[in-house]
């Protein structure tokens, strides 16, 4: 994949994405739990807007499709500390060439931690949780099967090249298709 160095004020983003600015405030807040902070200083001194990365601008693209998907801005904060725990760019690095090596986000919250908490229902949970991340980026192949050995429950899945795709086609005007 070639790596972009353009980075993004908050109105374009914004703008590109479709998304209210007011919201992309809030996803950079450190009032709320997102985390989604600009990773490119604007310049010195007080009042300098900081500028998004095109990894920031992935990022932002997930935690908007799982926040109108319906989730809580907790379930979504955590998800994104789960599929990109160190800079976006390294989780996004790779992109697939064949479509059945499309990597799909899945959400499966009967092994999130919180559900042993007493934050979601007690029938979410597995009798023998596997060593997995709750959030993490599976393929279409590994998706499939999980479902049909019946061993997930309450999972929710979104394909994820296809939207770090529809971001590229947005901003870089880059049209990939498998």
């Amino acid at each position: 994949m070639q790596r972009s160095s353009a980075v993004f004020g908050r109105s374009d983003v914004a703008r590109l994405l479709d998304i209210p600015e007011w919201l992309l405030a809030n996803l950079s807040d450190k009032r709320y739990p997102y985390g989604i902070t600009p990773s490119v200083r604007g310049g010195k001194g007080r009042g300098k807007k900081a500028l998004y990365s095109l990894g920031d601008v992935y990022k932002v693209t997930v935690a908007h499709r799982l926040l109108e998907a319906g989730f809580v801005s907790f379930v979504v904060a955590e998800a994104l500390k789960e599929l990109f725990p160190k800079k976006p760019e390294a989780t996004v690095g790779f992109r697939p060439s064949k479509a059945e090596d499309a990597r799909y986000i899945l959400l499966d919250l009967s092994l999130a931690y919180w559900v042993g908490q007493g934050k979601l229902p007690d029938e979410w949970r597995i009798s023998n949780p596997q060593q997995q991340h709750w959030a993490r980026l599976v393929t279409r192949s590994s998706l499939a099967g999980a479902w049909e050995r019946g061993v997930l429950r309450a999972v929710f899945s979104m394909p994820f090249d296809e939207l770090l795709n529809w971001v590229d086609s947005r901003i870089l005007g880059r049209e990939i298709a498998f």
